[in-house]
């Protein structure tokens, strides 16, 4: 453990102050963020913090830590944290995202948390300069991550691209769904969250949206394309919600399951993300895309000699060799994050562990 870290509490050291309510009605645009509890909901042309600060859940997304590097305004569903000449936001965030705040609940109805539990937290921090130091760490992993994202966004952005300029040829053709995709729904199997938490592990658990969890088993094994069935199914842009599943893994009954059939996966994603799939979804309550409706709708696809497969083939292969890494940062990063603000572990120590991991 190393030596001269202070003993304190949340209160003393970094104390919370109330948000100001801002209705959606009484924002008036401008440069000013205006941030609730799960991030920007708008903007406004003045401030209630006049520099960076830190933004913290209080109702809804509870115990969420959001820093801000510039003015904004907290609306009455946050706390927010100032900046002073003892500590370095970036560290405080980096502390505070530690202490698991978002399990602090003190409402059972809505999700809230006690301004008085949080101050009440025992937590120990070290001089300014161990702080930055510190923040610089996190802060070179964050930025090393946001790259790896920005890069795979650029990368569809140029097959979605190139597949534009490819449907422009003459030997484009419509085929249904299931002449280009087959379909592997048979093999899901939803797992409840009370049998998910019996069984943890290290594959990962697909619903229709996103990654749900992590359990000891798997279903799949490879290259799929998951689109999403029932709940949140549409784009703003009237396309299908897709992802991108990869290595072993699990799928619930609330995302079709996807392999190439007349195209490679890879084109696959890329035709889907092109597909409207407005006239297909049915339920005003709950929205639905059912295998029979999704399978029959047309996609328009390139000639078979098109070099929209190839660069299919490539942006993809490039894309889930960044999310590799983007997963082995993110661990990295969680492994030190409470070990670093804690003081378990020293900066020299991590920056040797961050070197021979990458």
């Amino acid at each position: 453990m190393t030596k001269a870290w202070t003993e304190t509490t949340v209160g003393e050291w970094c104390p919370f102050a109330y948000g100001k309510g801002l209705p959606e009605r009484d924002r008036r645009g401008g440069s000013v963020p205006v941030f609730g509890s799960n991030g920007i909901v708008g903007w406004h042309d003045e401030s209630v913090v006049p520099g960076a600060g830190i933004i913290i859940g209080r109702k809804g997304t509870v115990g969420s830590v959001i820093l801000s590097t510039t003015a904004f305004w907290p609306i009455d569903t946050t706390y927010y944290v100032v900046e002073s000449d003892h500590r370095d936001l970036r560290f405080a965030a980096a502390l505070l995202q530690s202490l698991d705040l978002d399990e602090r609940n003190s409402h059972s109805a809505v999700p809230g948390l006690s301004r008085d539990d949080a101050h009440q937290l025992s937590i120990r921090v070290p001089s300014l300069d161990e702080q930055r130091r510190i923040a610089d760490v996190l802060g070179a992993l964050n930025d090393r991550i946001d790259s790896l994202v920005r890069s795979e966004h650029l990368l569809l952005d140029f097959g979605l691209t190139q597949l534009e300029i490819a449907l422009e040829a003459d030997e484009a053709r419509f085929m249904r769904v299931d002449e280009v995709a087959s379909f592997e729904n048979r093999k899901r199997i939803p797992l409840s969250q009370m049998e998910r938490d019996k069984r943890p592990g290290p594959y990962p658990y697909y619903g229709a949206t996103a990654i749900f969890g992590y359990v000891d088993d798997y279903l799949f094994d490879g290259f799929r394309v998951l689109v999403g069935e029932d709940g949140s199914v549409i784009e703003d842009d009237g396309t299908p919600v897709l992802q991108l599943a990869h290595g072993k893994y699990w799928v619930n009954n609330h995302a079709h399951v996807l392999a190439g059939r007349a195209v490679a996966t890879e084109a696959l994603w890329f035709l889907l993300r092109n597909l409207a799939v407005d006239p297909a979804v049915t339920g005003a309550v709950q929205p639905k895309l059912s295998m029979g409706r999704l399978a029959a709708l047309e996609v328009l696809v390139p000639s078979e000699a098109s070099p929209f497969f190839a660069v299919a083939n490539e942006c993809i292969a490039q894309v889930l060799h960044r999310r590799d890494q983007l997963r082995d940062l993110i661990e990295a990063r969680d492994f030190l994050l409470p070990r670093l603000v804690s003081g378990e572990l020293r900066v020299a120590a991590a920056e040797e562990l961050l070197e021979a991991a990458t």
